[in-house]
């Protein structure tokens, strides 16, 4: 497992990126701050926009972030919110899951904004997107 350059363990932050390492090689990011909210992580998938999704509150760009290599839709409506930091950290030791380049934080905030709006976020999950 990765670690900080003063080795401490890796920790899921606000913005933390992921990408799943079986098909459909989904994008995840965390939408919430877990070290200030009790330990939510708020999981959203971001997936290719084929305009089959009901999700469009936010789409994305290979120019928006570099992770990307399509248009792409950010999928609310099945956005995950619980205590789940070690769950997905024992994901990505067991090579489930691998830490990617988190968009910008002009992104980031983007992806956030829209979420606060987007019918299809489970309230829980509304409730403990970040502030920022």
């Amino acid at each position: 497992m990765k670690s900080s350059p003063r080795d401490e363990p890796l920790r899921l932050r606000l913005g933390a990126a992921l990408k799943c390492r079986q098909e459909p090689y989904h994008r995840c990011l965390v939408l919430s701050d877990p070290q200030t909210n009790g330990g939510y992580i708020v999981l959203v998938r971001v997936t290719t926009d084929e305009g089959r999704w009901r999700d469009s509150d936010c789409i994305l760009t290979p120019a928006d972030w570099i992770e990307l290599d399509r248009k792409s839709t950010v999928a609310y409506s099945t956005a995950m919110c619980g205590r789940v930091e070690a769950e997905l950290l024992k994901a990505i030791q067991s090579g489930e899951f691998e830490v990617i380049t988190s968009p910008s934080p002009e992104v980031l905030r983007k992806v956030i904004a829209a979420g606060r709006a987007a019918e299809g976020m489970p309230p829980k999950a509304q409730a403990f997107l970040a502030k920022i």
